[in-house]
């Protein structure tokens, strides 16, 4: 698009940053959300997916399975840069990990 035909989109554009539909090298989606959002999935998280998938094991275990360093937005939280999740690891304003306990959007429900 060219900024003068879309000058609203580029002004968007070049103050927020929008992470969707984007593709990872991972098996199924528990291992791929790790992926995308800390670039590595623990060594729990790969342990315990497949049993996960086959409902024979227990649900996701939230911040403890996460990396040491932190996820995405805890990078962002460091460097005092705001952010907002709709939908990821979390739905209807109730995160399921600390680090976006308030960073929901409030009325996004995951589907």
């Amino acid at each position: 698009m060219e900024k003068n035909i879309t000058p609203n989109q580029h002004a968007i554009a070049s103050q927020f940053v929008l992470l969707d539909n984007f593709y990872v090298d991972a098996e199924v989606c528990e291992d791929g959300h790790n992926w995308s959002m800390t670039a590595y999935a623990t060594d729990v998280i790969e342990k315990t997916w497949p049993a996960n998938y086959g409902s024979r094991g227990p649900a996701y275990p939230g911040d403890a399975a996460g990396p040491n360093d932190g996820y995405i937005w805890d990078y962002c939280k460091r460097a005092g840069v705001t952010y907002r999740t709709y939908g990821e690891f979390g739905s209807y304003n109730k995160a399921s990990i600390k680090s976006l306990q308030g960073h929901m959007g409030p009325s996004f429900a995951r589907i």
